[in-house]
This record gives structure tokens, sequence and C-alpha cells, in this order.
């Protein structure tokens, strides 16, 4: 028979009031918004070009991705590459808009950066929060759709706005600075 032993003392949980007495530090007293998050905030805004290079690139990966995925789906199909007419418009269409969709929201939210971004020394912002959460990464792909629409037109406040926020920026609350 196996017997117990105690659980050692400094593996004790301590309510928060108990570890302020102790002198340790209160953890409502932590910051909303890390150091560096304030820094990155405050960085200077992207350089159009190095906005455009980044758009460039990463529009050519997910062209190369997409011409991947048709190309397999003709070989998984039998499809010699001359019939690729025959495969059903929406359903592929519609994955490849998901892929492309999922490519900008994830990277944007999970670190601020998409490959053409990490490429050029750029990253997306939010401007109240260190990191950019899920509901602005979405208002942000949206916006791009939104804004390339009508001949580009959501893009032209880059090239007034004092932060060069263009319209899916404004709508998201996210901004595009350098990396520091």
């Amino acid at each position: 028979m196996r017997s117990v032993e105690p659980v050692s003392s400094s593996l004790r949980f301590d309510p928060p009031a108990e570890r302020h007495r102790a002198g340790d530090a209160d953890l409502t007293e932590t910051p909303l918004i890390p150091d560096n998050a304030e820094r990155e905030a405050d960085s200077p805004s992207a350089a159009i070009p190095a906005r455009l290079l980044a758009a460039i690139l990463d529009l050519a990966l997910l062209v190369a991705i997409d011409l991947v995925v048709v190309v397999l789906t003709l070989k998984l199909t039998g499809l010699p590459s001359a019939e690729s007419s025959r495969l059903p418009l929406a359903p592929m269409g519609g994955f490849l808009a998901i892929l492309n969709f999922g490519y900008a929201v994830l990277m944007t939210v999970m670190g601020g950066q998409t490959i053409g971004k990490m490429a050029t020394g750029i990253r997306v912002v939010h401007v109240h929060r260190d990191d950019v959460p899920l509901g602005a990464g979405l208002v942000r792909a949206l916006g791009l759709l939104v804004g390339a629409l009508p001949a580009g037109l959501g893009f032209a406040a880059i090239l007034i706005d004092r932060d060069r926020r263009a319209l899916h920026d404004r709508l998201a609350g996210t901004k595009v600075v350098k990396v520091l």
C-alpha cells in the first residue's frame, strides 16, 4: 500500500490579499497594457512602399498556394489541367476564399504579421491593446475586401492620413507600424 505525502507549503495557494500582506505585488495593480505595447502603438507608421511590398508578397504567396490547391485537386480527381473548368466553381472558390481569409485573419491575430509583413519589417498593432483581438482581425480582413472593391479607394486614406491608417485599419482599430 502506498503512502501519500503531504503537499509542500511552497505549492500552497495564497489568495491575493494574503500575498499583499506578505509584501508581494497585488495582481490588480498590473497594467492592462504591457510596456512594449505602448512602444509599439507609438511606433512610427509603416512606410507606404513597405506596406505595398508586403501586400504584393502576400498576394504572390496566396496565389501560389491557391494554384497548388487547384493542381492537387485536379490530380485527386484524375482530371487533366486542360479540363480545370470542370471543377465546380462555387465549392472551389469558397474553399480558396476561406483559405485566403483565414491566412489574413490568423496571421494578424497570432503575431500581427503576415509573411509579407515579416519580410518588410512591419506589423499590425491594435491601438488600445498589446495584441490584435480576433474580432479586430476579422473586421480588418473584411475591411480589406470592402476597401479593395471600389477600385481600391479604401486604401487612399493611407496617402493623406497622418498615421497612414486605411479604411480597414480604422474599422478594426489597428495600425501598421515599423517593427522595433
